[in-house]
């Protein structure tokens, strides 16, 4: 197979005296750019995005979700960053930066809703909130995780709200979403790939260890809104909101 193209970013954000972002800047630098299938969903009043192409000899293949996978991530777990800095709540602080009558507020405040957000929680118990827009589909996750004995995360529940415009075959269109949601914890929680002088040490999946069923969302609440808009994917835009979600739940904690 091939390697996922590598990348990695820097964001920096400045907040005004109302709590609202004035200017967002995100520098990545990867063997591409990630512009033509990344879409910024804020209304802010300056957003800057800059690539810096990163050469490289490894041979490369788009893996599920294309870029929109770690530009999801980057956005999405700064903005909580922001919310924070803000001393906002993180889903309101959203609503803030997105048109009130966009169908993005509209899947935002649907997915608030459904996962219960603002209820108390148990202790050690976080929520997290992403929304990513991608292949003209608008993807809102919000996982409910705690963190195990051993440091790593469990994820107890993810709540999902979709906007694909119009849906065809639900059940399909719920089985892309739910394994690309897995995908997306997967690679979040235990997929690495690692080189020793060049050989990789990964084998198996003894050593390459994938999300086991024992491991995966007990619950996984999926509903989508029929908005009328013009029908966009299903199958990729599912994976980039997990990882986010899952971030931002363990900031939470």
């Amino acid at each position: 197979g091939a390697y996922r193209p590598q990348s990695a970013a820097i964001l920096k954000g400045a907040i005004g005296k109302d709590g609202k972002i004035v200017a967002y800047l995100n520098q990545y630098a990867q063997v591409e750019s990630a512009e033509s299938d990344t879409t910024f969903i804020y209304d802010l009043p300056a957003v800057a995005l800059q690539y810096y192409e990163y050469s490289s000899n490894q041979l490369i293949g788009a893996w599920r979700s294309v870029n929109s996978s770690q530009q999801g991530f980057y956005n999405e777990s700064f903005m909580d960053e922001l919310a924070y800095a803000a001393k906002a709540d993180p889903v309101e602080f959203r609503r803030k930066h997105l048109k009130p009558d966009s169908r993005h507020r509209r899947v935002l405040d649907e997915v608030a809703k459904r996962s219960g957000w603002g209820t108390p929680l148990p202790e050690g118990v976080g929520l997290g909130v992403a929304i990513v827009e991608s292949f003209k589909t608008i993807v809102a996750h919000v996982v409910e995780a705690s963190v195990k004995e051993d440091g790593s995360p469990r994820v107890l529940k993810v709540t999902t709200v979709v906007d694909a415009g119009s849906i065809v075959s639900p059940d399909s269109a719920a089985a892309q979403i739910e394994g690309g949601t897995i995908m997306g914890l997967s690679a979040a929680i235990g997929e690495e790939i690692t080189l020793d002088k060049g050989a990789v040490q990964q084998s198996n999946f003894t050593d390459y260890p994938i999300l086991k069923l024992a491991e995966a969302p007990p619950v996984h609440d999926i509903h989508f809104i029929e908005s009328g808009a013009p029908m966009g994917g299903i199958g990729e835009p599912g994976v980039p909101p997990p990882a986010p979600a899952l971030a931002n739940a363990l900031f939470a904690i």
